[in-house]
């Protein structure tokens, strides 16, 4: 038996897999937009790309994407989620994790993970302090993926990363990157224009798109 361990933010939580008929109350302006998120999140979670690529493999799924979450936050979640036992159940353990913008900065709170965007006030309060370049965002990115990797490496477990929607990653030299087989750097540029909810995220078909190159990378003799 396959277990896949999918890391990310809103892109691999599957925001934007909203169901007709909250679309039409939306529509109709009997729910908000908050209230239309919280209606779908079992939408969400069947119709995201990890969901929709381990009910094609009929592998399990672990998902640990939150929307909003930044890849500092994502490595610590696996850290503390994820069991080394693993590796005694499954015959094959593949971690794919698609990173969200590396300027987000990820805290512990309440013994929970936080994330912070650049429009919160912890953020601006550590920019300010900090003066954080582009560059140095990058370079925690490449910080924690490297941390992951390890872990995987120490767990024989397959590990793949590659950008959703922005490029938090550039070292193209990396030998895990997923997109050294890929045609794009990111995998929003897979997604065509129609197939995008009014939140700016994919729809399931969006994301269908994505699982199907996912699936067409771990199935090939590359891996």
């Amino acid at each position: 038996m396959n277990l896949l361990i999918a890391m990310g933010d809103s892109w691999t939580a599957g925001v934007g897999c909203y169901p007709d008929t909250v679309l039409e109350r939306l529509d109709r302006k009997e729910i908000s937009k908050d209230q239309a998120y919280f209606l779908s999140l079992d939408s969400f979670a069947e119709h995201n790309w990890a969901k929709q690529l381990t009910n094609k493999l009929g592998w399990d799924l672990i998902n640990l994407a939150e929307g909003g979450c930044s890849n500092s936050g994502q490595a610590k979640i696996l850290f503390d989620t994820v069991s080394d036992e693993l590796c005694k159940k499954y015959d094959n353990i593949f971690v794919i994790w698609l990173l969200s913008s590396s300027h987000r900065l990820s805290f512990y709170v309440n013994d929970k993970v936080r994330s912070y965007h650049a429009d919160e006030k912890m953020y601006k309060m550590v920019q300010k302090i900090s003066s954080r370049t582009d560059n140095d965002a990058q370079l925690e990115t490449n910080f924690y993926i490297k941390c992951v990797e390890k872990l995987c490496k120490s767990n024989n477990y397959q590990f793949l990363f590659g950008n959703a929607h922005v490029e938090a990653h550039t070292l193209k030299d990396h030998k895990s990157n997923m997109h050294k087989n890929l045609k794009y750097p990111t995998f929003n540029r897979y997604v065509p224009d129609n197939m995008y909810a009014y939140c700016g995220h994919p729809t399931t078909q969006g994301y269908t798109i994505i699982m199907s190159e996912i699936y067409n990378l771990i199935t090939s003799e590359v891996y």
